[in-house]
């Protein structure tokens, strides 16, 4: 098993839309809105959110970027986004 991203790779370049079964398409967008809802709530609602907006400030890296994150119409620097 020393070659499974070669193998991914190549079944995935070979991969053609329809031939996904439409169970497994629902099911994958069903996982998307989930990921998304929480992704979104948790912006402003989770536990460590206020800790971490203050950790950012306190760090100066609250400042401007070009990155988005789901839930806040303000930018980020791309490391602040990915955190």
């Amino acid at each position: 098993m020393a070659h499974e991203t070669a193998t991914l790779a190549a079944y995935v370049v070979n991969l053609k839309y329809q031939d996904i079964p439409a169970e497994v398409l629902d099911r994958a967008k069903v996982l998307t809105l989930d990921f998304l809802g929480s992704a979104i709530r948790a912006r402003s609602e989770a536990e460590s959110t206020p800790s971490i907006l203050k950790m950012l400030k306190a760090l100066a890296l609250d400042t401007k970027g070009e990155s988005t994150v789901f839930g806040d119409s303000k930018t980020w620097t791309p490391a602040v986004a990915a955190l």
